[in-house]
């Protein structure tokens, strides 16, 4: 069989019956020469012989849905319904596609029989429309509080506001959500407070009356009982960051324990990696020690934490349980151990 590598266009007569035997048209290649293809009448009897040795049976065309297909034809493909749906066909001498679709809206592909609405992609009540997109052959329309190329990414679950903001998914300058800030606070997740006075610098936030830098990573914990509570983070190195290790330095991989409470009088303690260092990657385990229960019971303070970095900031909650001995290393078998966060 040989390889057929152009399309070429003939009309072929219907089968008739000449002396006594049926006769059908095939598409004869002499001597294997593509180039002079042409439509002969032969017994039906002998169709078989001529096919096995090159040529080929009438009606044929190219696919344009198997990649790189080239098969020739001897007649116009537009006249057996190659375009679907409405479309509408040309002719046209284009190897290895003898025709050309025009589709309808809502329909794509070579033979326009691709709805790429069909099924609907667009999660979450979205609608779909079959106008291209940056990163698909169609576009999602989201209903209000989704976003994404199919409408499946609420950038409010869970919500990045603090201090109990409230959430919308409306673009702002920096993120995809916008926060409303409860009384007192302000900021882009609503984590400064406007009792910082002097008001805090670049790349600060006030916590209780505090300044606290965030840096390219850090970890911040506040409180509102008086009580003396202790920050600890063990760097995926093994490096521990407490009162009695507060860096920068190598041995705290240049981490740094800004805030100490002890020293402010106040309810939170910062740590964090100045933007002139790197931090290193992988997971870092937090604990939160009651040291005050050193010195008598241990009370149940609830302690927000308060960590990440810039456009991946986050928080939880935690109540105190116990005091540890401070020189011990937080992991995720300490029983002041709080969570784990990887970074970046």
């Amino acid at each position: 069989m040989f390889i057929l590598l152009a399309v070429l266009f003939f009309t072929c007569a219907l089968g008739e019956k000449l002396g006594g035997e049926a006769k059908v048209t095939i598409c004869h290649v002499p001597n294997g020469d593509i180039s002079k293809v042409r439509p002969i009448s032969i017994g039906i009897s002998a169709k078989e012989d001529h096919i096995s040795h090159g040529d080929f049976d009438q009606h044929h065309f190219p696919d344009p849905e198997i990649s790189g297909a080239t098969i020739i034809t001897c007649s116009d493909p537009c006249t057996y319904d190659v375009c679907k749906n409405g479309a509408t066909c040309s002719y046209i001498e284009n190897p290895p596609f003898p025709y050309t679709c025009n589709c309808v809206d809502g329909w794509i592909g070579p033979n326009c029989d691709i709805n790429p609405c069909l099924p609907n992609p667009c999660q979450n009540s979205g609608t779909c429309s079959s106008t291209p997109s940056e990163s698909n052959d169609y576009t999602c329309n989201c209903v209000d509080g989704w976003i994404g190329p199919n409408c499946d990414i609420n950038p409010c679950i869970p919500n990045p506001c603090l201090n109990s903001g409230t959430c919308s998914a409306t673009p702002s300058e920096s993120s995809d959500f916008t926060c409303t800030c409860s009384d007192g606070f302000y900021g882009s997740i609503c984590a400064d407070n406007s009792n910082c006075n002097p008001p805090c610098g670049s790349g600060q936030t006030c916590s209780n009356q505090i300044c606290a830098t965030a840096g390219q990573l850090f970890f911040r914990i506040s409180w509102n009982i008086p009580h003396d509570l202790d920050i600890y983070v063990t760097t995926p190195n093994g490096k521990s960051i407490n009162w009695g290790n507060v860096g920068p330095s190598l041995n705290t991989d240049y981490g740094y324990l800004e805030i100490d409470s002890v020293n402010t009088g106040g309810t939170t303690e910062n740590i964090y990696w100045s933007d002139g260092v790197v931090a290193p990657s992988g997971n870092y385990h937090v604990c939160v020690n009651d040291f005050d229960g050193f010195y008598g019971p241990t009370l149940p303070i609830p302690v927000t934490l308060t960590y990440g970095y810039p456009g991946n900031t986050q928080s939880t909650s935690y109540t105190t349980v116990n005091y540890v001995d401070y020189t011990a290393v937080c992991s995720p078998t300490s029983s002041n151990f709080v969570l784990t966060f990887s970074y970046p």
